[in-house]
């Protein structure tokens, strides 16, 4: 019932009952909208606020913290909702949970502080500032141990660009769209989150969707990126994976503005995980135990982006109209003919036997790997280096072929070579038999660290990397020091050590001018070891 004493200028009081007390208690229950004041100080015999006490209200600045507020008081539902409350110190007798829409569309408010409750827990409910367009600043103190956040607690605050927790508080759980659309929001260290809020087996997501974030750290200890997670970021330019990031789900990284991406430790890429990144030119798929999905997780339209692959993919053909790859370089290490694959978009306009193939602007494969790449691709693939190797002398002739890619190491029978030019050795090598020769080749494309083994022996007159299939090899005959070629096409002499020594387009090759010596002609996807005299 209201305390009539009490009850004057707007303001509603009532006497209440609890557990706690042998004596009625005195409660707030609303203030009426036309009330305008600069400041109000709850009186100090208050026990309890209800919700909705300061809805609409126009009071600038409120203290809370004279009351005399029971043991299991907080900060009930809509009681600052759409009002003109500017700046708020929440004490810590109030301070366990700040309720949903406590402070939904307070278009005035600029900063609000959080003191410690007894517990040293705090929970923002959902909504509890949403939309409060103007809020800068959020400060809890220390000696607060965690702080839960639930969906869109922080939703459309666009202003907010501190939100500051003592040094080793958790947030145990964080809801969905806590603090989309938070523009001014341009780092948030995401170490102290434990989880984000789950429905059943997926991730409610949408956490800083549309903010201002400019890098993501991403924690050892979650192992997946919820769906749409940093959305629309457009100032988000770099993000750091760690080993144990397994999943990034779908639009997680949609429309932001990363440049380069190293997807470590990433299994599945769920679909436009990573599209429509305007900026995006390089991504690289590090070694990975399991094989990886990037199925329709990136779209290529950006002339001259690299997609760098040092690990076998899923196989899952591309369907989506997203999927483009005319502009885009890709760089692959695997040579096993199990683990090759590459995304391709289904075109059932051609033939059956093309209509698997994609139009990458290049695909660049190891030594001997064309012939296993081309089915995907258009484009005849490239070797991104020649390789040859002699069990008996025990070395391996290595020959980058590409100004992107450096070769770094040899190991020959697990054992680490010298390097002598093109040519890597390693006397003490086992090697128990001449028809094998285990050799691991290390380099780098474009700074991004590769790696592809070979077992079987390529000899230097191999032609196991031709640069077309044998339907439509040309072939070669030498009169003299003239190569035909029977057609017009573009041919290359190279020297026993893999060095590039004449090359051209035609159906003829005059080779006059060559020193006397062993080479290996190679046209059209062709080639002829011979000695010129």
């Amino acid at each position: 019932y209201y305390d009539r004493d009490r009850c004057k200028n707007g303001f509603l009081y009532v006497y209440f009952f609890a557990s706690w007390s042998t004596v009625p208690l005195i409660g707030l229950q609303s203030v009426c909208p036309g009330v305008k004041l600069d400041a109000f100080t709850i009186p100090s015999e208050v026990a309890r606020i209800y919700r909705g006490a300061f809805c609409n209200s126009s009071i600038a600045n409120v203290n809370l913290t004279s009351g005399k507020y029971g043991p299991n008081e907080l900060i009930p539902e809509n009681l600052f909702r759409n009002s003109d409350i500017e700046q708020i110190s929440i004490p810590s007798s109030l301070s366990r949970e700040i309720s949903q829409s406590a402070f939904r569309e307070c278009k005035k408010l600029t900063y609000v502080s959080v003191k410690q409750p007894e517990s040293g827990e705090v929970t923002i409910m959902d909504n509890a500032f949403y939309n409060s367009t103007k809020l800068a600043k959020v400060i809890f103190v220390s000696g607060i141990r965690s702080v839960t956040i639930e969906g869109h607690a922080f939703e459309g605050c666009k202003s907010l660009s501190t939100f500051s927790l003592p040094s080793g508080a958790t947030i145990p759980t964080m809801g969905e769209y806590a603090f989309a659309g938070c523009k001014a929001l341009t780092s948030f260290s995401l170490l102290p989150i434990s989880a984000f809020k789950t429905n059943g087996s997926d991730l409610y997501g949408y956490q800083f969707a549309g903010s201002g974030l400019t890098s993501v750290n991403w924690p050892s200890s979650l192992t997946k990126v919820p769906e749409g997670c940093f959305k629309d970021c457009t100032s988000l330019t770099s993000v750091n994976f760690k080993e144990t990031t397994q999943t990034v789900c779908s639009y997680a990284f949609y429309n932001t503005g990363i440049e380069t991406l190293n997807t470590v430790g990433i299994q599945n890429a769920w679909g436009y995980s990573f599209n429509n990144c305007a900026k995006l030119r390089k991504v690289i798929i590090p070694a990975n135990p399991e094989k990886v999905n990037i199925n329709a997780a990136f779209t290529f339209d950006v002339y001259g982006t690299q997609l760098i692959i040092n690990t076998p993919l899923k196989w899952s053909a591309v369907n989506w109209e997203t999927a483009k790859f005319s502009n885009v370089d890709v760089y692959c290490s695997v040579n096993n003919p199990d683990d090759v694959f590459l995304p391709y978009k289904v075109d059932h306009s051609l033939p059956s036997r093309e209509e698997y193939k994609s139009n990458w602007k290049s695909v660049n494969v190891p030594a001997h790997a064309v012939r296993l790449y081309d089915e995907f691709s258009k484009q005849t693939p490239k070797e991104m280096f020649s390789y040859y190797n002699n069990p008996t002398d025990k070395t391996a002739t290595v020959k980058s072929l590409d100004p992107l890619v450096v070769i770094t190491g040899v190991t020959i029978e697990g054992v680490a070579a010298t390097r002598n030019g093109n040519v890597w050795s390693e006397p003490k090598a086992d090697i128990k038999s001449k028809n094998k020769m285990n050799v691991t080749i290390d380099y780098t494309v474009n700074g991004a660290k590769m790696q592809t083994t070979y077992t079987e022996v390529y000899s230097a007159s191999s032609t196991d990397d031709m640069t077309m299939s044998d339907d439509s090899a040309v072939s070669i005959t030498l009169n003299g020091r003239t190569a035909d070629f029977g057609t017009d096409t573009a041919w290359t002499v190279y020297t026993l050590q893999g060095g590039s020594v004449a090359s051209g387009s035609g159906r003829l090759a005059d080779l006059g001018n060559l020193p006397a010596g062993m080479y290996v002609i190679r046209a059209g996807g062709s080639a002829l070891k011979t000695i010129l005299k």
